[in-house]
């Protein structure tokens, strides 16, 4: 609860993320950038977004002094019908890539969670694809681990190779604050939006020596096709030296 009064000339909204909440003037309550996932506007009454806020009713209510403020949590759909509710759009990397002369090639299909769904919907898509692990450690060190989709992953054994200590698996919300993406379009794309180097990212040894390296571009309804190199250009691009591991 936040305490009384509560200044009525300005608007306030709350910016859930976790158990994060951000208090923020604005006359109009839109898509934030960052660490932020969405803003409701509050008037008084409870909120219940609609889909087309890419969140769904749930079971997280608050309230500030008494008054209901927010009903409903963050929609975990990470397909291009909420794209707009993303830090950066996959139309606005996709921007970054040809500024920096990277060839890629594009590939639409049904938004894809897991790698055994995206088994089902390759195509064209001749080459390595591969799975993405975005995971913390106790220090709460963040890391982002990329190896081929059917890499057996021990990760007491990844901890020592990338310098971690005890790893486990990421939440959606730390996931969103840190990459600035929904689970189901993890991948190194994503330290598109790590523009703090808060995360690190590491890669399987044996990418760097595809033809042809797929991953989804910030949602997963779209694959974009890369080779190592243009992967190398776009860590430059973004600053991020990556840790080569064999795993």
């Amino acid at each position: 609860h936040m305490p009384q009064p509560i200044n009525p000339m300005r608007v306030i909204a709350t910016c859930f993320f976790g158990r994060m909440f951000k208090l923020a003037s604005s006359a109009v309550v839109g898509r934030v950038a960052g660490r932020v996932n969405r803003c409701i506007l509050l008037h008084k009454v409870c909120v219940r977004p609609g889909r087309q806020d890419g969140l769904t009713n749930g079971a997280i209510n608050l309230s500030v002094s008494g008054q209901p403020i927010y009903c409903g949590a963050r929609n975990m759909d990470a397909s291009s019908a909420f794209k707009d509710t993303l830090p950066t759009t996959p139309e606005a990397l996709v921007e970054t890539l040809e500024n920096a002369g990277i060839t890629f090639t594009r590939h639409e299909h049904p938004p894809l969670r897991t790698v055994e769904e995206s088994k089902g919907h390759r195509g064209d898509m001749v080459g390595t694809h591969v799975k993405n692990l975005y995971l913390r450690d106790r220090k709460k060190r963040n890391f982002l681990v990329v190896a081929q989709e059917d890499r057996e992953i021990d990760l007491k054994a990844l901890q020592d190779k990338i310098g971690a200590d005890r790893l486990s698996f990421g939440s959606a919300d730390r996931l969103f604050e840190f990459l600035g993406v929904r689970p189901g379009a993890v991948s190194p794309f994503t330290v598109i939006n790590d523009t703090e180097h808060r995360v690190r990212l590491a890669l399987d040894s044996s990418l760097m020596e595809a033809d042809m390296l797929y991953f989804h571009p910030l949602v997963n309804d779209l694959t974009l096709g890369v080779t190592p190199e243009g992967l190398r250009r776009f860590l430059e691009v973004t600053g991020h030296e990556p840790m080569t591991v064999s795993l």
